[in-house]
């Protein structure tokens, strides 16, 4: 007789297609009392403080970045033409002691 304590080995199962969430889950459902973008608060404080964040997101949209430029040389002086006629750069500038 056949040891029938071992059992018999199992048949590969077809790995099913993996099937796509009919919607996306999220920890973080959408808030409903959110303000549309051109709201404007109602406390002065506040009118103020948005009308602040407001100027400050234009200029640096108009700016192309955030914060004060760091170097204020004009680009000018770092061409052939501008060494060659000893305009100053940082690089350039000696500090005498």
């Amino acid at each position: 007789m056949a040891d029938e304590t071992k059992a018999a080995p199992a048949e590969k199962k077809a790995a099913a297609a993996p099937v796509a969430p009919a919607k996306v889950l999220t920890t973080n459902p959408p808030r409903q009392d959110a303000l549309p973008a051109d709201a404007v608060a109602d406390d002065p404080g506040a009118a103020a403080l948005q009308g602040f964040v407001k100027d400050q997101a234009d200029r640096h949209a108009a700016q192309g970045y955030r914060g004060v430029k760091s170097d204020t040389t004009p680009r000018e002086n770092y061409t052939v033409a501008g060494v060659g006629r000893g305009l100053p750069t940082p690089e350039t500038t000696v500090v005498q002691e």
